[in-house]
């Protein structure tokens, strides 16, 4: 019931309703913990007849599955709120983070989808960001390294989606995900998401390529793109040194959308632009 009642309605009540409750979100983080204090006895094999070991086994799994459902139907309801939802600790943004890690490394594209989107959303808010950026380290490096998964594996992925695990639509979420990850990401972290192997060449590839396509929304997602890097080459001008060959490639292109031009340039030359 609460599922449905958190889809849009004509004036949004429903989402603002439900993200400012001051006990919503506690109750869904307690339906996230469900399943973490089972109190089945544990038995050995030994001890216990075959009859009982397969009833066991078969209440084992419809709880797995139970609580699998219940994930999945918080998930649903925090993608329909999550642009109201406001964090009010590290501990509940460290708790959504592995939540939506776990289902973006699922095998399940249309949940991974979903928690991306989930992210995306709630990433956006300064208050937000400031307690996501608290988690601990290895939580974050975790969740990125399912973000940089996402990433289409080749060129023609990016446009048309096709082979790959991300659809063209999904893109806006992955870049603003980067970007909102980005921004939130202190100093160490940052440096972490530059040296990761092959990010930074994808991204610039991405970046170029949305540049290159006529599209105004492949346009405004090149911008982000590079936005991203710009926020990361802040303060990282030595690690931004590897890819000097691929960025004045880049900047030499004729075609590209000026305002990507000139985030390249900031990204190249930050202290300079």
């Amino acid at each position: 019931m609460i599922r449905n009642f958190s889809f849009t309605n004509d004036n949004n009540e429903n989402h603002e309703y439900l993200a400012t409750h001051p006990r919503f979100l506690t109750v869904l983080m307690r339906v996230l913990y469900i399943g973490y204090d089972d109190s089945f006895k544990l038995y050995k094999e030994n001890d216990i007849g075959p009859d009982v070991k397969t009833k066991r086994i078969k209440a084992i799994r419809k709880k797995a599955y139970d609580i699998l459902e219940l994930r999945k139907s918080v998930l649903i309801i925090l993608s329909n709120i999550a642009a109201y939802v406001p964090l009010p600790s590290i501990y509940v943004a460290r708790d959504l983070l592995i939540l939506i890690a776990d289902f973006i490394d699922s095998m399940d594209d249309y949940y991974s989808q979903v928690a991306l989107e989930v992210f995306a959303k709630l990433s956006v808010s300064y208050d937000n960001r400031q307690r996501i950026g608290g988690c601990d380290e290895s939580t974050l490096i975790s969740f990125f390294n399912c973000l940089v998964q996402m990433l289409p594996k080749g060129e023609n992925n990016i446009i048309t989606g096709g082979g790959g695990r991300l659809m063209a639509q999904e893109l806006p979420y992955l870049i603003m995900s980067f970007y909102n990850f980005a921004c939130l990401s202190g100093e160490g972290m940052r440096k972490k998401i530059i040296s990761t192997p092959g990010f930074i060449n994808r991204m610039l590839k991405m970046s170029i390529l949305l540049a290159h396509n006529r599209d105004e929304d492949c346009i405004m997602l090149a911008r982000r793109a590079m936005e991203t890097l710009k926020v990361l080459a802040k303060g990282n001008e030595e690690s931004f040194l590897v890819y000097t060959e691929q960025l004045l490639s880049a900047l030499l292109n004729p075609y590209i959308d000026p305002v990507v031009v000139k985030d390249l340039e900031s990204v190249m030359y930050p202290g300079d632009v």
